[in-house]
């Protein structure tokens, strides 16, 4: 939610939303279950593009070849559990330790902690084209040079057509 003041919104017209904690908690859930979603789709198509790339290989690679082994499913598998757990807990551990020493009590503080301490983007203004009618006129206004300055083939051009410009002094 985008956070507005009461004379923005009466210049817009909209209805003022209060922010809920139950709404934070939703919108955590739902982009913690998209990341979740995302990330066993990408598991199963890799899976998926082993298994029909090679078929043969990817079931010797699930049973293991001497009764004491592991099979390569199973290692991969134990490899990616341990690697998540690592990368989960090493990034909250990290997280919660920049919270705890800002002193923050809220995600507003912190915010306004961590904004003080992190230097300022200015916006700049650009007086450059954004829109154009296709891709012709695109690279046309790329190989254009519209900064004012001569190029250095056009010094060059003109270097070269004033030594023939000029009669030779015997």
């Amino acid at each position: 939610m985008v956070d507005i003041s009461k004379e923005e919104n009466e210049k817009t017209k909209l209805p003022m939303v209060a922010k809920t904690s139950s709404d934070t908690i939703a919108s955590a859930a739902f982009l913690t279950c998209i990341a979740a979603g995302a990330g066993i789709f990408a598991f199963a198509s890799t899976l998926a593009s082993a298994r029909k790339t090679d078929p043969t290989m990817f079931s010797k690679g699930q049973a293991p070849p001497l009764p004491t082994t592991e099979s390569g499913v199973q290692l991969a598998i134990r490899a990616l559990k341990w690697g998540t757990f690592y990368a989960v807990g090493g990034c909250g551990l990290f997280f919660y330790g920049v919270w705890k020493m800002s002193g923050a009590n809220d995600m507003h503080e912190f915010r306004l902690k961590i904004g003080s301490i992190l230097p300022r983007l200015t916006p700049t203004v650009h007086n450059s084209r954004t829109e154009f009618e296709g891709l012709t006129d695109l690279m046309t206004y790329l190989a254009t040079d519209y900064s004012g300055q001569t190029s250095k083939t056009e010094i060059t051009d003109d270097l070269n057509n004033e030594s023939k410009n000029e009669i030779p002094k015997n």
